[in-house]
């Protein structure tokens, strides 16, 4: 049987959870075909996965790397033209012999779909999407019944696999307010990320020429990469100012790279193949706020630091849910500085035994719901139904 993956390609968040997906239904004997844009092309090249590139669709960045509504609107002018482009290629790569159709939130992959009368699994954890805007409050006013009109296309889904923990401990609450009709459809069915592999915490430390007693951060920048750059750029200055005894760790999220700097004490590599390694070396995670991030680290059992893209409503309103669980801080990036900084770095660490109770709670709830495999579930009863 054929089934066709159509991933939306703005940062790694969607490609990293979809590529586990689309690894156990090759393991399970499926055919696959995968359809995306942007730098997930070259990720899911780097594991191995034939892609289908098409026209590609992001949000304007302003130069501080923040969400621009001005700049999404200028890059987006024909947004219409590019959705049809969209649904056109949808439509012509799921073909005929396609028996099933997952989208991880691409609404053209779903459309195409139904235009070929095919079942879908939507993989989702933004139903609603909200605008933050300090500078454009009338446009965003004026914008929000737009905003809110994929969640129409979204309705239309076969069955909504939320990569979420369920009810109390979802993170992505603030942007799930989903209609009650939907309720029977949806599942909510934990993290698609597999267990993190056993890794010697020691031996990684020892290779990294890292200290016994050091305390190690972990910088995990993720999303588009000028996001990615103006953070980082600003995290390895404050890393220079840290206390004595303290180790800092970034990677820049550039897959094409190869290069390794160090500087004092703080370790830059443009990409770490086995990430894994490094969560198990560090103490506490500092990144953005997505979803596939947050849970890394609640599966690797680590507090976190995090700094959301400013007006990014979803990071923003993840963070905020990580602080109100007790699972780590949160930090605007309009408010990093050096008092700041080393203020929230002291406070995980000086409460490390009540942000690690609380996150072994978390984990032992996101290790027993096996995500992928409900997806797999998903997909064999709705195969079993046509």
């Amino acid at each position: 049987m054929r089934i066709h993956v159509g991933v939306c390609g703005i940062g790694f968040g969607h490609s990293s959870r979809s590529l586990h997906v689309v690894k156990k239904l090759l393991e399970h004997g499926y055919e696959v075909s995968v359809s995306t844009y942007g730098e997930a092309v070259n990720f899911f090249l780097r594991h191995g996965i034939p892609v289908n590139r098409v026209t590609s669709v992001k949000y304007g960045v302003a130069e501080n790397g923040s969400v621009s509504v001005k700049r999404t609107l200028a890059e987006n002018i024909l947004l219409p033209l590019t959705l049809a482009s969209q649904v056109l290629e949808e439509y012509n790569l799921i073909g005929e012999e396609t028996d099933l159709v997952i989208s991880d939130t691409r609404a053209s992959t779903l459309l195409a779909a139904k235009m070929k009368r095919k079942p879908v699994i939507l993989i989702l954890n933004q139903f609603n999407i909200s605008l933050e805007t300090e500078k454009h409050k009338k446009i965003a006013r004026i914008l929000e019944p737009l905003v809110q009109a994929p969640a129409k296309v979204w309705e239309v889904a076969d069955a909504l696999a939320i990569p979420d923990l369920p009810p109390p401990y979802t993170i992505s609450l603030r942007t799930l307010n989903l209609p009650e009709k939907l309720k029977d459809k949806t599942f909510y069915v934990g993290p698609l990320s597999p267990k993190p592999p056993t890794v010697d915490r020691e031996e990684v430390r020892e290779r990294l020429g890292i200290e016994e007693d050091e305390l190690v951060l972990l910088a995990h920048i993720s999303g588009p990469r000028k996001e990615r750059e103006e953070l980082i750029k600003k995290l390895t200055e404050l890393a220079k100012k840290l206390d004595k005894g303290r180790r800092f760790i970034v990677t820049s999220g550039n897959p094409d790279g190869r290069e390794i700097k160090r500087e004092g004490n703080i370790i830059i590599f443009d990409w770490y193949e086995n990430i894994h390694e490094l969560f198990s070396a560090c103490d506490l995670v500092i990144s953005r706020a997505g979803l596939s991030v947050i849970h890394t680290c609640i599966l690797h059992g680590r507090r976190m630091l995090l700094i959301p893209i400013p007006q990014h409503g979803e990071q923003v309103g993840n963070a905020y849910r990580v602080q109100q669980l007790g699972l780590g801080k949160t930090l605007e990036e309009s408010k990093l500085s050096e008092e700041t900084f080393r203020e929230a770095i002291n406070e995980l660490e000086n409460e490390a035994e009540e942000f690690g109770k609380n996150i072994l709670e978390v984990k032992r709830l996101a290790e027993s719901l096996e995500g992928v495999d409900k997806v797999l579930e998903i997909l064999h009863k709705l195969l079993k139904a046509i």
